[in-house]
């Protein structure tokens, strides 16, 4: 319910977030919620304890606040190293993606998967041959 306060002076832009009856809304709706850290850091740049109550508080306030199970993480920024990929481990996530571009190879970690960006900036038939590029 409040801004994208990380990064609002770099983009010189206020972003307005999702409040708790939002996001109760867009559950209700189908689609499911992951976990983004509480405070939005470059995570390689926290000691390990940090990394652990970023990955796992963010997962526990979400959960204690919408009553479902948050099983899926986002790395800011997508920094992330192995101490952050065994904190979301052990907070009990089921996958965790970064923002490496790629897809989903045979034997690889759920908790580092690559992504194909959307930014909605493209066209929807763009976002289509381009996930049709990685699908292949």
């Amino acid at each position: 319910g409040q801004s994208n306060a990380w990064d609002s002076e770099l983009l010189r832009v206020r972003k307005p977030l999702m409040d708790v009856p939002q996001i109760r809304e867009w559950l209700a709706a189908g689609m499911k919620v992951g976990s983004h850290t509480r405070t939005h850091p470059r995570l390689t740049g926290l000691d390990v304890a940090s990394k652990r109550q970023e990955i796992g508080d963010s997962k526990r306030a979400l959960e204690d606040r919408l009553g479902v199970a948050i099983d899926h993480f986002c790395f800011p920024y997508g920094d992330h190293d192995a101490d952050c990929l065994r904190a979301a481990d052990e907070a009990g996530y089921a996958t965790a993606v970064t923002t490496t571009r790629g897809r989903v190879r045979r034997g690889q970690s759920l908790l580092a998967l690559p992504q194909i960006g959307n930014s909605g900036k493209r066209s929807t038939l763009n976002f289509r041959m381009r996930t049709w590029w990685w699908s292949r």
